[in-house]
């Protein structure tokens, strides 16, 4: 789906408050840096070469650049800032207000690039599969909702016919072992019904549906085996696994609790999961041994009744 990587081991994680929450690695102690950052949230993404996380507000048109320590070392302007996605050293950002995709150096943080000059309606996905980006054009919730494609090479913005399981309001999310396919559900709609596309060829094809138990999907990601990817859904209160082909349900669950709300996962030090949730009462996040569901390395919580962890805030 995404290029999301954990940070020092673990993803910084953002809460409802507004702030950022870097949490030291599984294997050290428990501190966190709080950082204040610009009101609202939409994105986070992390770049493991420069080890930075870009985190998008698109209530103040701000994409704050966070160091691994969690301190903020500059911004980038984007109209609306939502969706990110990184791709080798280019940092792609959906403007929801100006109809664009904006391109940034992620060293330098200059501006490299736009795309769509207007032409994409509130585009609230962004991801790079077949050698496209794949972003939405369309109001959620107006059943209306297209996949667009953009080749970063030409500029060639392409608008697909709406997709009957992916049209009210799509959450795209991608595998690093096929850069082929794309996987996609809608978010708001239950049960949650998620699509496998191949994009290899001119338009996206569908080539499986499921229709899943789950309702209030909000987060997915592909795991590093690339063979399998975990949902995250209000409901259950666990985070489940299903295979990417054949699109099928995968034994794994990770008991987690209610309101599952974020997954993110690598393969580094021998492999891990984390999982986040809208949890008023109970600890925040679980960090489970990828593949061992009864192995929770580290459990936090934000600590009030007011921090909670926001949706796909890992």
């Amino acid at each position: 789906m995404r290029l999301r990587h954990l940070m020092a081991a673990l993803a910084a994680v953002l809460v409802a408050s507004g702030t950022a929450a870097v949490v030291a690695p599984v294997a050290a102690s428990a501190a966190v840096v709080v950082t204040p950052l610009p009101s609202g949230f939409k994105a986070i993404q992390v770049d493991p070469v420069t080890k930075r996380a870009f985190v998008s507000s698109p209530v103040s048109s701000i994409v704050t650049v966070l160091n691994e320590a969690g301190g903020v070392v500059g911004s980038l302007s984007v109209p609306g800032a939502g969706a990110l996605v990184i791709d080798g050293p280019t940092l792609y950002v959906a403007s929801t207000t100006a109809g664009r995709i904006d391109a940034f150096d992620t060293t330098t943080l200059a501006k490299v690039g736009t795309f769509g000059g207007g032409a994409l309606l509130k585009p609230t996905a962004l991801v790079k599969a077949g050698g496209r980006l794949w972003t939405t054009t369309g109001a959620c919730s107006s059943i209306a909702v297209q996949l667009v494609s953009i080749a970063p090479a030409t500029g060639v913005v392409t608008t697909y016919p709406a997709l009957p399981d992916l049209s009210y309001c799509p959450y795209l999310f991608t595998s690093a072992t096929d850069p082929n396919v794309m996987l996609g559900f809608d978010v708001g709609l239950s049960p949650a019904t998620v699509v496998r596309l191949d994009v290899s060829g001119p338009a996206p094809m569908v080539t499986a549906t499921l229709r899943t138990d789950s309702s209030n999907a909000r987060s997915a990601e592909v795991l590093p085996d690339g063979q399998t990817f975990a949902l995250a859904a209000g409901a259950p209160y666990e985070i489940r696994t299903f295979g990417v082909n054949p699109l099928q349900p995968h034994g794994v669950v990770y008991d987690l609790g209610p309101y599952p709300n974020g997954v993110t996962a690598t393969a580094a030090a021998g492999g891990l999961l984390a999982a986040s949730r809208d949890a008023y009462y109970e600890n925040d996040i679980n960090v489970f041994r990828l593949g061992d569901p009864s192995d929770v390395l580290f459990r936090y919580d934000f600590g009030t009744y007011n921090d909670t962890a926001l949706d796909d805030g890992l």
